[in-house]
């Protein structure tokens, strides 16, 4: 995801909060499985003891992404990667066009004060940035584009590179996330390693889950990389974030440093992954695989 914290933030080059295998069913349940979620080219597999949805989360998802719809004209290119994503996986129609809105603020050089090293998430021709435009890249960043251009020659760096971030918890933990799952889409993974870096990711996550106390941005931002994950939503977790919402569908950032858009595209993906399993689609929507 990429991240923006307030007014200033239009001058930060290249920011991202986590951020999205695309192919699990993310419906709130109670399975325990460490293995990461299945590559794109699987079907989405069934979960034992999954609770019932309530249809109200539905209507929320619904009021949510009809919400994000009004903001886009505040996002990024990369930032757009993200409802693009979820109008595919959970046909929301009022989020359909955010990837075309995307390519072309990149045609016309508009990338709202971030910089082009995320160009990758939303343009599958785009190159990979080189080390010196990295240098001075945040971890998570440099984690993020690893991750978009990987292949396995690179996997095992990278998955300590994530683990490393992990342990950071925060941001950091939920960057890794997106990081993590990014390149498991593209097979960048042996098996081996991606059951154990799947297994550090998801204990950081609950565990970090389990303490929540308010719904501010980072905390809705740790259920959608769960969901991402594959992994199943606490159904208190997601209580909590539905209850949050505003009347407008809308969520806001209780330190009030992070733009609305961010929390709600968040809190979207948390509705939609709680309410429906979803299509088996990529994130890299058009991008080859390695």
């Amino acid at each position: 995801m990429v991240h923006r914290r307030g007014p200033r933030a239009w001058a930060r080059a290249g920011a991202i909060v986590l951020l999205p295998a695309v192919a699990a069913c993310s419906t709130v349940d109670s399975s325990t499985s460490d293995s990461p979620a299945a590559p794109v080219t699987a079907e989405p597999r069934g979960r034992r003891g999954a609770a019932p949805v309530d249809p109200s989360l539905q209507l929320a998802a619904v009021r949510a992404a009809d919400a994000l719809a009004g903001m886009r004209g505040e996002m990024d290119p990369a930032s757009l990667s993200i409802p693009d994503y979820l109008a595919r996986r959970y046909g929301l129609a009022a989020l359909d066009g955010s990837g075309n809105l995307a390519r072309r603020l990149l045609v016309a050089g508009d990338r709202r004060g971030t910089g082009s090293a995320t160009d990758g998430l939303v343009e599958s021709t785009a190159r990979r940035p080189t080390r010196g435009e990295l240098a001075g890249s945040p971890g998570y960043e440099r984690a993020i584009v690893s991750a978009r251009f990987c292949d396995r020659l690179e996997g095992r760096a990278l998955a300590r590179r994530v683990t490393d971030l992990a342990g950071a918890g925060g941001y950091p933990l939920t960057h890794a996330a997106f990081a993590f799952q990014l390149a498991w889409e593209r097979h960048c993974f042996d098996d081996i390693t991606a059951v154990r870096t799947a297994r550090v990711l998801v204990t950081a996550l609950r565990t970090e889950v389990a303490k929540m106390t308010v719904v501010d941005d980072l905390a809705i931002e740790r259920l959608a990389m769960l969901a991402f994950l594959g992994r199943p939503l606490p159904p208190n977790g997601v209580a909590a974030i539905a209850d949050a919402q505003r009347p407008d569908g809308s969520w806001s950032d209780l330190s009030g440093e992070v733009l609305d858009w961010h929390p709600t595209m968040l809190g979207t993906w948390v509705l939609a992954a709680a309410s429906s399993p979803g299509r088996t689609v990529p994130f890299l929507a058009n991008t080859p695989r390695s």
